[in-house]
């Protein structure tokens, strides 16, 4: 199944600038990169884990700032990832609360997700 996200991603390449027909430009590579680095790095994590639901797979697609989407919807919790060429916001959704929104580093990124999905497994 993740080779299936990993492909979207890497279709996300044949983007070429103004693929919306608003001027948006072509994918980043490093945006890409990200995106496959965060899949691989909370699948490794998880992995590790025995998870009382099927493993997350994230809906993929591009920004209009060169960047790429991760949205995982998760027991009633919804995680956006968006990765942009110079920042990563997470955000976490749950039903009837406001959203949790973050800006962190690759690393922490990962780790906060796979945690948060870990945790989501506990209860």
């Amino acid at each position: 199944m993740v080779e299936k996200v990993f492909g979207t991603i890497q279709r996300l390449t044949l983007l070429e600038p103004d693929w919306d027909g608003e001027d948006a430009p072509a994918i980043s590579p490093k945006c890409l990169k990200q995106a496959q680095e965060i899949v691989h790095g909370i699948t490794k994590y998880l992995n590790k884990q025995t998870l009382p639901y099927p493993f997350p797979i994230p809906s993929v697609g591009p920004t209009n700032a060169e960047g790429v989407f991760l949205r995982w919807y998760l027991m009633e919790t919804v995680f956006l990832v968006i990765i942009e060429p110079n920042e990563i916001m997470l955000q976490k959704k749950q039903r009837a609360k406001c959203a949790d929104v973050f800006c962190l580093p690759l690393e922490q990124s990962i780790a906060y997700l796979a945690q948060s999905f870990s945790e989501l497994g506990e209860r």
